[in-house]
């Protein structure tokens, strides 16, 4: 009996020793409070005592050996504000918010620098998207909606509203005439294919939607790095004066065990209030002027089961992703897949795309680690047809009363249902990008890197126009009823090698020097095979050997730069770094008598403030200055001859183009002036940034004359284009405490661009080109100023501004005037976060554009071509000069250029992440739901269907004709880790 009563007083104290070990832990995670994701490397320590650990991946740590009921827990963080928490001793899921700092000086940066440098150290504004916690708040379909709105400076403009579209991303203006205005873009080191306004853009069919750019999976990036002129992208060289964005992938991080994480999405997108945007067109129907909805005609006909669905429908979206990441010190590894489904409010368009993204990290000790990447994507987008290609949109908003009822149903061209199964465009796409970094430090003082990679896309673009059956033979009939099919095969390669050395020493106890070294190579080729095959012989032929005429054709075209540069930095106590350096490039679309161009570069950077309490909490002054280029188009310089049939029926060539061996690179050079600071205790950030840019040499197309030999133009540099701007970037949290955390972005940016030579004695390029004095993008069209209306509702005594604020009577010869320009003047947004109880996300996003003009060429050929228009049939009850410029033939273009300034209710998102033990019932340790709109309003005073929509293929107008708007998307998204 008493050994018995021994044995259980044993286990009595053995229990309650376990139970106060239990108890003596404290366990949970770090997340940062305004994404609410997890935060890798944080340090967790007890205040007075020993006990501390640093969070893993996923932002968890675990305390054990802790004594007493609760403790107080300090957190701290590069880059973030020093957090203390009061916790329980014994919870293991103890959630700690922490805050950015206003300014992180800290914050390693690679683009624009020779390496990887901390951001005190830049003369030269870098702008950091973290493109994973965007995901987390608001997911966005792709990189374009990553960068919009993120970065002031850079303007966004999509050119339509089709599942699979891509925008023209344009940075600091424009600064050139006749050349690319698109950045560089680079994945983790690598230059890759930057094409825009790809896709179908045959025989008038289509203005090619594409965008290279939105290829890449927007959850397999980690960050981009944006630098936006010639000051910051010297070391970039030739082609990189439109700026330069820098895309680095997720990596893996050391962890215990692999962290797997999955995401579903789910939803919707649609057309917003069509009924209200498409102007109906009128017509007299039996004497009387009659109106013609299209949507709600095809809305009462599927009620009636007469047609097989509405006009537009909303579109079904899901997507689905999966990764895996984790390692130890030595080896580090991150995989993911993606598989996205769209479809758009039409249904010949719609998106299939599957992304693959495979990242390895070496470290076999620490003199040397290697790092490799590898993307893939495969894609095949249905294009619907739009921008003057005929198709439903065509159809509609040019549509006629009169022919409601004929089997057209009052649609142009015909039915939708002819228009959606007439034809399809499609475009096609395998896509690797790979690359290798190879990191080297043999020593203390010397450490240099080499990075090889390749980006390779193979595009198949094809429109299928089908053999029609009997009853869609009265809508196409002749020789376009037997179809035909265009197939291009275009592979763009880019192979990049860059490699630099840099020797770091202390000089002195207050003074640093690092010295660097490099050099890089580029290429780029690609390869066209087009082929076409016209008049199928019979239905369901598909194939281009299946016609009875083909045609076909092939060329290449390859570009190569090669690059040298040095650059040499002073650190002076830790708070001025002065920098110079000079780089040197040859281009093979030089001219042959041009040998190669030098870049300088100087910056300088003052740290004033940093970590201080107070006013002013961080404040650092900079300023650089800089130069790089951008080369001519491959062939500019080059004298070439075309080939033709020749007299006796043989092959032989007359002359094509004259070149010119004097061809150089036009040459931007850029003054940068700006600050960021933290105020009152880092509650405000602030970023602002002046600068001055000029770009010379600017490539122009001068007129031939005829004792040359050769007709037409020859490309020269005689042009000069003036950029000035400012950019301002602020960042405030008012509010930051354990259940509410307030956080509001807000960016603004101005640009004004000047046209300053236009070559000696040349004021202007033509009645409404370029004017010296005005901008590159300045619209001139002619304007009426004074005009009657006769009894018959004809316009007489019309007189146009002379441009001189005058009147001329002969509109015909009057000049252009200004109007305005193309792109906006004045863009910014503002985004508020709201974090509630560490675990609710309200977050919404305003962006605006102001100051532009857009061509309304919906407006135009409806009134002016078709005359179905209520001012074609009532001209009295409206203003004379528009009635004027309405029947003027197209001789007068203001009416229908009108100010497409707007703003726009951008993203709106609710995000959860559900408590630990609820993630468990699914397997996992965390799990947060987001559910997110876009696009739900838009405020303007624009005539057209929308303010951002315009032929993607125009370098400078921006017309919108029948394309399809942005459209509004609801989306729920479910992110799990394992």
């Amino acid at each position: 009996m008493m050994r018995a009563k021994s044995w259980l007083l044993a286990a009595g104290l053995l229990l309650g020793v376990a139970s106060g070990l239990a108890a003596q832990e404290v366990a949970g995670s770090v997340v940062d409070s305004r994404t609410g994701r997890g935060i890798e490397g944080a340090r967790v320590a007890v205040q007075g005592a020993q006990n501390e650990a640093r969070t893993d991946a996923a932002g968890r740590f675990r305390l054990t050996g802790v004594s007493g009921t609760s403790v107080v827990l300090s957190v701290t963080m590069i880059g973030y504000r020093p957090t203390t928490h009061e916790a329980t001793v014994g919870r293991t899921d103890v959630r700690i918010l922490i805050v950015e700092q206003a300014i992180n000086l800290g914050e390693i940066v690679v683009t624009g620098t020779a390496g990887g440098a901390e951001k005190r150290t830049l003369g030269n504004s870098v702008t950091t998207v973290r493109a994973a916690d965007v995901q987390e708040i608001a997911p966005a379909p792709d990189i374009s909606n990553l960068i919009n709105s993120r970065a002031p400076g850079v303007v966004v403009i999509p050119a339509t509203g089709q599942i699979g579209a891509g925008p023209r991303i344009k940075i600091r203006g424009t600064n050139s005439f006749s050349l690319n205005d698109q950045p560089l873009i680079y994945i983790d080191g690598v230059r890759v294919a930057n094409d825009v306004a790809t896709g179908i853009s045959v025989q008038g069919f289509g203005s090619g939607i594409a965008s290279r750019l939105n290829d890449i999976d927007p959850d397999v990036i980690d960050r981009i790095e944006i630098i936006k002129g010639p000051a910051a992208s010297t070391l970039y060289g030739t082609e990189a004066a439109n700026g330069v964005v820098q895309i680095f992938t997720k990596r893996g991080q050391a962890s215990e065990k692999p962290k797997i994480a999955a995401s579903i999405r789910q939803g919707t997108s649609w057309f917003m209030n069509p009924e209200g945007r498409i102007r109906e067109p009128v017509n007299m129907v039996n004497g009387q002027l009659v109106s013609w909805n299209p949507v709600k005609q095809e809305e009462e006909l599927y009620k009636q089961g007469q047609v097989d669905r509405p006009l537009f429908t909303n579109g079904f979206g899901m997507g689905y992703g999966l990764n895996i990441s984790g390692g130890t010190g030595a080896f580090r590894y991150f995989a993911g897949a993606t598989y996205d489904d769209d479809n758009g409010i039409e249904p010949s368009n719609d998106q299939r795309r599957f992304t693959g993204n495979v990242n390895l990290s070496i470290t076999p000790d620490e003199k040397y680690d290697i790092q490799g990447s590898f993307g893939f994507v495969k894609s095949r987008t249905n294009q619907a047809f739009e921008a003057g290609s005929g198709g439903i949109w065509f159809s509609t908003i040019f549509g006629d009363p009169a022919i409601v009822n004929t089997p057209n149903r009052g649609f142009l061209f015909g039915p939708p249902e002819y228009q959606w199964g007439f034809r399809q465009a499609s475009q096609l796409v395998n896509r690797f990008t790979a690359s290798i970094t190879v990191n080297h430090r043999p020593t203390s003082w010397l450490s240099h890197r080499l990075t090889v990679g390749q980006d390779q896309t193979d595009e198949g673009t094809q429109q299928l126009n089908r053999y029609l059956p009997p009853e869609w033979i009265q809508f196409n009939p002749g020789i376009g009823r037997l179809g035909l099919k265009y197939d291009q095969r275009r592979t763009l390669s880019y192979l990049t090698f860059d490699y630099n050395a840099n020797v770091n020493v202390k000089l002195s106890d207050k003074l640093g020097s690092t010295s660097t070294v490099g050099a890089q190579y580029y290429r780029r080729r690609s390869d066209l095979v087009w082929a076409q095959g016209e008049q199928f012989p019979a239905p369901d032929l598909e194939t281009i050997a299946a016609t009875a005429q083909t045609f076909g054709f092939d060329d290449y075209v390859e570009n190569s730069t090669v690059g040298v540069f040095a650059q040499q930095q002073f650190a002076i106590n830790d708070k001025l770094y002065l920098t110079g350096a000079v780089r040197i490039d040859n281009n093979s679309a030089f001219g042959e008598d041009f040998d190669f161009v030098t870049y300088p570069k100087v910056s300088a950077s003052y740290v004033v403030a940093e970590g201080q309490t107070g006013t002013i909490s961080a404040l650092k002054l900079r300023a650089a200055y800089g130069q790089s280029g951008q080369q001519p188009e491959s062939f500019a310089a080059l004298r070439s001859y075309q080939p033709v049939t020749g007299g006796d029926g043989g092959p032989a060539v007359i002359p094509q183009f004259v070149g010119n061996p004097d061809l150089a690179p036009e040459r931007s050079t850029e003054l940068e002036m700006g600050f960021e600071g933290g105020l009152f205790d880092d509650l405000l950030a602030v970023d602002f940034n002046f600068y001055y840019q000029k770009t010379r040499d600017a490539i122009l197309l001068q007129p031939l004359a005829p004792s040359t030999g050769f007709a037409g133009n020859q490309f020269v540099n005689i042009g000069a284009i003036r950029n000035v701007g400012i950019e301002l970037q602020l960042s405030a949290t008012p509010i930051n405490s354990r259940n509410l955390t307030v956080r509001g972005d807000f960016n603004l940016s101005h640009n004004k661009n000047k046209v300053l030579d236009l070559g000696e004695g040349v004021e202007e390029l033509g009645t409404f080109g370029p004017k010296v004095g005005y901008p590159v993008d300045a619209i001139f069209r002619r304007k009426a100023v004074s005009a009657e209306l006769n009894s018959a509702g004809q316009a007489i005594n019309v007189l146009c501004d002379d441009g001189n604020g005058g009147t001329t009577a002969a509109c015909s010869s009057a000049p252009g005037v200004y109007l305005g320009v193309w792109d906006p003047t004045w863009e910014g947004s503002f985004s508020p976060t709201v974090t509630l109880w560490g675990r609710l996300r309200l977050y919404g996003l305003v962006d605006f554009k102001l100051g532009n003009r857009h061509f309304d060429n919906n407006l135009r050929a409806l009134c002016q071509v078709f005359l179905r228009c209520d001012e074609n049939f009532n001209p009295q009850n409206y203003d004379p000069l528009m009635i004027a410029e309405l029947q003027s033939n197209n001789i007068m273009q203001s009416w229908v250029i009108n100010d497409a300034s707007f703003a726009k209710l951008r993203e709106l998102s609710a995000s959860y992440a559900f408590p630990q033990h609820i993630a468990r019932y699914v397997g996992g340790s965390a799990a947060t739901l987001t559910l997110s709109a876009r696009n739900l309003h838009t405020w303007t005073n624009w005539t057209g269907l929308d303010p951002e929509a315009y032929f993607a293929t125009q370098l400078f107008t921006r017309l919108e004709q029948d394309n399809t708007p942005q459209l509004a998307s609801f989306m729920a998204t479910l992110n799990i880790t394992f």
